[in-house]
Order: C-alpha cells, then sequence, then structure tokens
C-alpha cells in the first residue's frame, strides 16, 4: 500500500492485506490518517514514514481465520466499487456500505453506530482542513 499522501509500507503477514486495506479506506480510517497527517495544504493531509507508526488501524493478528477470509471476500465485494474523495464521506453511500461492512459485519460492532457515525461524517467532512473550501463539503442546516 503507499503512494504519495500515503506511505508505503509492509504487512508482516500478508493475509493480513485485505483487513488492513479494508480499514484504511473507511470513514474511521481516513479519519485516523487525517489526524496524523500533516495538514500544510487545505484539503490534504499527507503523512511522513517516521508517524507511521503511530497510525491507528485495526490489528489484523487479533482476527481468527474466519475473520481473515471474510475480510478477502468483503475486498472482493468492493474491489469495483467507486468511492469518492475522502472529504466526501458523508455522502459516499458506497464508502457508507465499506463502513457496514467493515465495522458491522467484519468487526461485530453494534447496528447502532451507524446513527452517531452519519453524524460524525458530517463534521469532519466540514472540516476546513478536510473540504478545502471545496463547493463539495456539506452544506450547513
Amino acid at each position: 500500500m503507499g503512494g504519495t499522501a500515503w506511505p508505503s509500507y509492509r504487512l508482516n503477514d500478508a493475509t493480513w492485506e485485505s483487513a488492513v486495506l479494508l480499514w484504511a479506506n473507511t470513514t474511521l480510517g481516513l479519519m485516523g490518517f487525517w489526524w496524523l497527517g500533516s495538514l500544510q495544504q487545505q484539503g490534504r493531509a499527507r503523512m511522513t514514514i517516521s508517524r507511521l507508526s503511530e497510525l491507528l488501524t485495526l490489528d489484523p493478528r487479533a482476527l481468527d481465520e474466519k475473520r481473515i477470509v471474510h475480510a478477502d471476500r468483503i475486498l472482493d465485494d468492493f474491489r469495483h466499487a467507486k468511492l469518492l474523495p475522502a472529504n466526501e464521506v458523508y455522502r459516499d453511500e458506497n464508502r457508507k456500505a465499506l463502513d457496514r461492512a467493515v465495522l458491522i459485519d467484519l468487526l461485530g460492532l453494534p447496528e447502532d453506530l451507524f446513527g452517531p457515525l452519519d453524524l460524525l461524517r458530517r463534521q469532519w467532512c466540514a472540516e476546513p482542513t478536510v473540504h478545502g473550501g471545496k463547493a463539495t463539503r456539506p452544506i450547513s442546516q
């Protein structure tokens, strides 16, 4: 995994890649990256290699074989899904479906998490360092 804004790294076990990749693309994974990232440009977060060890992610070592296989299936299901940019997660139906698949189906978190998570998505996307002044930011209600 990697890119100019996401430093590359390799996991100790390749079977963990699907779970970590899925997490990184959930709303909470994106927020964790933003929280640690350098916010020198509005609407962009970059992470230096020195901060990579602080990046919060799910611990794939805690997933049993059944959940690892389930993560692979979820990744296959979402492989071709079009995801909107991070600053638009509040209105990204595919990202919301991914959040549900990872948080509820894979990790077994309670269903009632989604009301507060919807509010959190909107509040996060309304943050100027996230939307960067783009017209796609949430409209105040």
